[in-house]
């Protein structure tokens, strides 16, 4: 048997992404027809000295249609059988369950509402729903992490295929949007501080870097050595931050008489220790995965 409420929530969430995302073409192609300006015009007039170079958010096309193919594959899976009776492949094992799925439903709400307010240039209520989106997706990420390392043993003994689909579609899907997300609120935060607050740049532009140096301070021990057994297979953060700090100093290259010194080299400096992690961990979980396998030693029960 099947979780009613939860095929419901599933099918929920791939409409309203979906409409998101149609909204978002729109945001992003037109004005005057749902939104009054574009998004990336209010982009343009609302720059500070870390706003990535137009190109750098192209990165939204891959998010959008890596998330596609994620929430497909988990509408699919409704109407797949396990061949057991214990019943469908979206609940049994229930990976992607109730909790992972409301927190991501609150989050497509706060994405619909964060493009209303963005296009009526309320700075610091943008930058607040902007966090709420990444503060909501990290919770959804670390639970579905949890949850899929709980049920490693079964995906990897009765569906090996779906272990690798949950990996590379869901999981590394929701880290890219996660870190972006998470990227996004830190300049639309010192946007606000510019704009709203009226405090001079560099000083928000230097916060913003800053905050992102602690988190990936704390994140990538975390993930590295102590939370292994749930993100070893998780890779996108890395590739995204190298990403937005190479748009962000391609900006910067452009208008070098625009940006402060201390600002260039605190984006220069960060970009290239990213560069350096992302080699650490990709010859890492190669190592662990030929030296250190998830699965010797765990069975079923667990």
């Amino acid at each position: 048997m099947g979780d009613k409420v939860l095929a419901v929530s599933i099918v929920y969430l791939t409409c309203h992404f979906a409409f998101n995302v149609i909204l978002s073409a729109f945001a992003g192609a037109t004005e005057g027809v749902i939104f009054k300006h574009r998004i990336g015009q209010i982009s343009a007039n609302h720059t500070i000295q870390v706003t990535p170079s137009g190109p750098t958010f192209m990165i939204w096309n891959f998010i959008y249609l890596w998330l596609l193919a994620a929430y497909l594959y988990l509408t699919a899976n409704i109407f797949r059988s396990t061949g057991e009776a214990s019943g469908k492949r979206y609940c049994s094992p229930p990976i992607f369950g109730r909790w992972v799925t409301w927190v991501l439903i609150l989050n497509a709400f706060f994405y619909t509402a964060w493009l209303f307010i963005w296009d009526n240039q309320w700075m610091t209520a943008a930058a607040s729903f902007l966090t709420l989106i990444a503060i909501s997706n990290w919770v959804a990420l670390i639970i579905f992490s949890v949850s899929l390392w709980n049920n490693v043993v079964i995906l990897k003994t009765e569906a090996p295929i779906d272990l690798i689909l949950h990996r590379v579609l869901i999981q590394n899907g929701f880290g890219m949007y996660t870190t972006w997300t998470t990227i996004a609120s830190l300049i639309n935060i010192a946007v606000a501080l510019v704009y709203d607050g009226k405090l001079e740049d560099p000083v928000p532009s230097l916060i913003a870097l800053a905050f992102l140096s602690v988190l990936i301070a704390l994140w990538v021990p975390l993930e590295f050595f102590f939370w292994d057994n749930y993100f070893r297979y998780l890779l996108t953060p890395l590739f995204v931050v190298l990403w937005a700090l190479s748009g962000i100093h391609v900006e910067q290259t452009r208008n070098v008489e625009l940006i402060s010194e201390s600002v260039r080299d605190y984006t220069l400096i960060l970009m290239i220790i990213t560069g350096i992690l992302i080699i650490g961990k990709i010859i890492l979980t190669i190592y662990r995965h030929v030296k250190r396998p998830l699965y010797i030693g765990l069975s079923t029960v667990a």
